[in-house]
């Protein structure tokens, strides 16, 4: 229901400008896909994949189910080789990725705190075991995502809000350079939606990662990444959030009316 103090309109998207260098060196390239054709064995998913991630980006990927924004995913983080083309990476990169919220297996009894100590295992190796700087770092990642006094709780018993901030701080706890998420607000109600991408939004401003997150949602991304890369028909386009938050562009690439419209600085496609 629309207050009398809220106001639609049509959203009219701001001039792009181009950013100031201050002498400041160029942005660092992460990683990059040239010609890239993803898949799996002699199925393709998708071809001509050409995608850069530089030190700092905030790239969300939006496409139907099916789409292949799993596939994209994988191949980023290296799990799945490309069928053609090139991804190649300035120097390894640490991921620090957010599954889906069902991916993680509830059946045993693990602690947020074991759950997100998971996280610095890649760090670890395979002899080391935790040690005090590995617990503290624990506890900073859980008061980074707000749930310290649940570190002693089971995950199974906590809300999808909570389950999905214990997760982050999991990705957060070994220092990554990219912040990695698959759907990371699917199965949460409004309340925890907005929550949550209020948390991404805080821990990129702070600690300048990258950060590349996939949704079936244009709405839920589309007030929070700086750029935007539309998955359709075997194709990834990406371009910067100005581009792709208008009519005639939306009404173009899905093939059926809409509108882009602002309320309160939100924008929303109908």
């Amino acid at each position: 229901m629309i207050t009398e103090s809220e106001t639609i309109q049509e959203y009219t998207p701001a001039v792009a400008q181009p950013l100031a260098t201050n002498g400041q060196p160029p942005q660092r390239e992460i990683l990059r896909f040239e010609h890239a054709v993803l898949g799996y064995g002699k199925r393709v998913i998708l071809s001509d994949v050409n995608f850069t991630l530089f030190a700092g980006d905030y790239v969300a990927v939006v496409g139907s189910n099916g789409s292949g924004k799993t596939t994209f995913l994988r191949s980023l983080l290296g799990n799945v080789r490309a069928l053609g083309g090139r991804i190649s990476y300035q120097q390894p990169p640490h991921f620090g990725y957010v599954p889906q919220l069902q991916t993680l297996d509830e059946f045993f009894p693990l602690t947020i705190f074991e759950v997100v100590m998971m996280g610095r295992y890649g760090r670890l190796g395979v002899v080391r075991r935790p040690g005090g700087t590995d617990r503290e770092k624990v506890m900073d990642s859980l008061r980074e995502v707000g749930i310290e006094h649940l570190a002693h709780r089971l995950y199974r018993e906590l809300s999808g809000g909570q389950k999905q901030r214990a997760l982050i701080a999991r990705a957060l706890v070994g220092d990554p350079d990219v912040l990695v998420l698959d759907e990371h607000t699917s199965d949460l109600d409004i309340a925890a939606e907005k929550a949550i991408m209020a948390l991404i939004d805080r821990v990129h401003a702070e600690h300048h990662i990258a950060v590349v997150m996939v949704s079936h949602s244009l709405n839920t991304v589309a007030n929070h990444a700086r750029k935007i890369g539309i998955i359709d028909q075997g194709k990834l386009q990406l371009e910067d959030v100005e581009t792709v938050m208008q009519t005639d562009y939306l009404e173009r690439l899905y093939g059926i009316p809409l509108r882009v419209l602002e309320m309160n600085g939100s924008r929303v496609v109908v």
